[in-house]
């Protein structure tokens, strides 16, 4: 004999059923932004950073950072630490194939190849790097920190791929896709660990990234700006104004210090790399 409840029964189980239909549609992602707008350029950059690829986030970034819009100000602080992070691991990376193509002359051709093409990318992140220090620093007499977009992954151990480079040893194709990607990470690491106060201590640095000591900001950035200045040296990419450039940059931030033996040390290491950039007055 067929139950009487059936019938209730059944109902209810359709209504839960569309219940949970509707509740499993709300948690789906939203669609990203349309392409071409800034609010698409700031999804790419949360996306790129969270995947540990920061080039491609500091091309969107660089985007935003110059555009008068809602993203701008929290950009810059952003652009910040991936250009400084790269131009200082891509200038680490470029050292490693100029050594490497002095120790084999059988590589040398592929290596120095290689050494143009990351010194040209670490020129570009370099310029971006001291230009929005200048916006985020230079325009004021008590700049204030925060990082709310998340303390970078990666290591700041020598990549396997850049040990065998600086040796000079053949490498294949993919292997120096690997070195970029490691060394940009291994850039940005550092660096954020720096501004987070923590420069050997990357798991403290990680609770301290959101809201850094103002003063390890000042230091770290001057720091990295003297010397990824190094590329624009003589015998590497010889563009004297821009050392100098860099060099005045962190001078400027170094200023900002309080008086002491480290502003002291830190200002000394930055006129000594200035002298090497010297510029015609105009």
């Amino acid at each position: 004999m067929r139950s009487t409840h059936a019938g209730p029964l059944v109902l209810r189980a359709a209504v839960l059923a569309v219940l949970l239909t509707g509740c499993s549609g709300d948690k789906h992602a939203a669609a990203p932004p349309k392409p071409g707008t800034l609010a698409y350029d700031w999804y790419i950059s949360g996306e790129a950073w969270k995947s540990g690829d920061y080039v491609r986030a500091m091309d969107h970034l660089a985007k935003l950072a110059v555009a008068n819009s809602e993203y701008r100000e929290r950009a810059r602080m952003w652009l910040v630490v991936a250009s400084g992070g790269i131009a200082d691991g891509y200038a680490e990376l470029a050292n490693a194939y100029e050594a490497g193509a002095k120790a084999n002359a059988a590589t040398s051709s592929d290596l120095r190849r290689n050494m143009r093409e990351v010194r040209n990318i670490a020129n570009a992140a370099a310029m971006r790097f001291a230009e929005t220090v200048h916006d985020v620093i230079g325009k004021t007499a008590d700049p204030k920190f925060s990082f709310d977009f998340g303390f970078p992954s990666g290591e700041m151990n020598e990549p396997i791929q850049v040990t065998k480079i600086t040796k000079g040893l053949n490498v294949q194709a993919a292997d120096h896709d690997v070195a970029r990607t490691r060394m940009a990470q291994k850039g940005i690491v550092r660096y954020a660990a720096a501004l987070a106060g923590s420069p050997t201590d990357v798991e403290k640095a990680r609770t301290q990234f959101a809201n850094p000591p103002r003063d390890a900001v000042l230091s770290a950035t001057a720091d990295t700006l003297i010397r990824v200045a190094d590329i624009f040296g003589p015998k590497k990419l010889d563009y004297p104004q821009r050392g100098n450039a860099l060099c005045r940059e962190a001078l400027e931030a170094i200023g900002l210090l309080p008086d002491g033996a480290d502003r002291k040390k830190l200002e000394a290491k930055g006129k000594d790399e200035l002298k090497r950039y010297k510029v015609a007055a105009s």
